[in-house]
């Protein structure tokens, strides 16, 4: 399951240069590991992200694609090809209710 880290650094300059050489190199791998770099990683939006951790185990049983987009929006394919996004948990599991009943 992808983890999230924050990294202060001392210097804000340090941290525009990091995201500006990230951005020219458009895809960080460790591994076999994609990295990804965002501005600022609030424990606000954090918990906001987490949130939707049990409906994305959900769903990856239920073999729907989904992804999680910046800052805290959940996409996912419908059953008629179409993709719907969610910047709330309650909201994305109405809609699953309805359109996946057999999940729950």
């Amino acid at each position: 399951m992808p983890r999230a880290f924050v990294i202060k650094f001392l210097r804000y300059r340090d941290a525009v240069r990091i995201l500006e050489a990230a951005r020219k190199k458009r895809e960080l791998t460790y591994g076999n590991s994609k990295i990804m770099l965002f501005p600022d990683l609030s424990p606000t939006l954090h918990k906001k992200r987490m949130a939707f951790n049990a409906l994305k185990r959900q769903l990856r049983q239920a073999d729907v694609r989904y992804g999680m987009f910046y800052p805290a929006t959940l996409k996912m394919d419908t059953r008629s090809g179409t993709t719907k996004a969610f910047d709330s948990v309650d909201a994305a599991e109405r809609f699953l209710l309805r359109e996946y009943p057999d999940m729950f």
